[in-house]
């Protein structure tokens, strides 16, 4: 009984130690526009790319890294409608939302990415992702004068991981995950002096990410394997011996 007791407590150490290691896959990107970004302006702003699904054939679904960015680089035009002269400074300001054609993954990201909102020449994104200011540009400008500079703003970045598991199925198929961008983008002007007013031409540029971690399914090693063979033709010894006896 004893060596029956033995040969068992072997075999399930050997299935036990087949464990499950956790697995990431290749991260998914897409960059909205291209690489050569896309126009945004006071008139909301609309993008989209597509990222793969997780196909659960791989395994389960540990935990979902989300990721974007949004950065831009401006051209202001600054103009002086008076004969006076004026001076100041400029910038431009821009805000960015990220959703989903999904409605449970765009609950997911207003919960997650989108935890801000932005009014912007007298119009309101919310909610917002990401609210960024350019640079400042001083100017003087002479009576009836104008000037063209080029303002950036660096691309900040919002990253979360999602380890609810009752978020992963949004995200799990064979097929793709539709993400669009909107961007609401306007002009700030400090002037004192002269009539001025500011407009801008901005490019915006804006990546979206999803990386997925997953648990294979398990399978025994090599290792594994033979101990459970050997265990099974241990009982079956012992059980032939016990016949005998018998």
């Amino acid at each position: 009984m004893k060596r029956l007791l033995a040969v068992a407590a072997a075999m399930g150490f050997a299935l036990s130690g087949s464990a499950a290691y956790a697995t990431v896959l290749p991260t998914e990107t897409g960059t909205f526009g291209g690489s050569g970004g896309f126009q945004t302006d006071v008139t909301p702003a609309t993008e989209s790319v597509s990222l793969g699904e997780f196909n659960p054939a791989l395994g389960t679904l540990t935990q979902v890294a989300i990721s974007v960015s949004y950065g831009f680089s401006s051209t202001l035009t600054i103009t002086n409608n008076s004969g006076s002269g004026s001076s100041g400074s400029a910038q431009t300001e821009s805000a960015a939302q990220f959703s989903s054609t999904s409605s449970a993954v765009n609950a997911i990201l207003n919960n997650l990415i989108n935890t801000t909102s932005a009014s912007i020449a007298s119009k309101t994104l919310n909610p917002a992702a990401i609210v960024l200011v350019s640079n400042a540009s001083n100017y003087t400008l002479s009576g009836s004068g104008s000037t063209s500079p080029s303002v950036t703003a660096r691309p900040q970045s919002v990253s979360v991981i999602d380890t609810n598991p009752a978020d992963f199925a949004s995200f799990e198929g064979v097929g793709n995950i539709n993400f669009g961008i909107t961007t609401l983008t306007g002009t700030l002007l400090s002037n004192t002096g002269g009539n001025t007013s500011a407009s801008q031409v901005t490019t915006g540029n804006a990546v979206v990410s999803l990386t997925y971690t997953y648990a294979p399914p398990q399978v025994p090693e090599p290792a594994s394997i033979f101990i459970m063979a050997s265990g099974l033709a241990a009982l079956g010894f012992v059980s032939m011996r016990k016949r005998a006896r018998g």
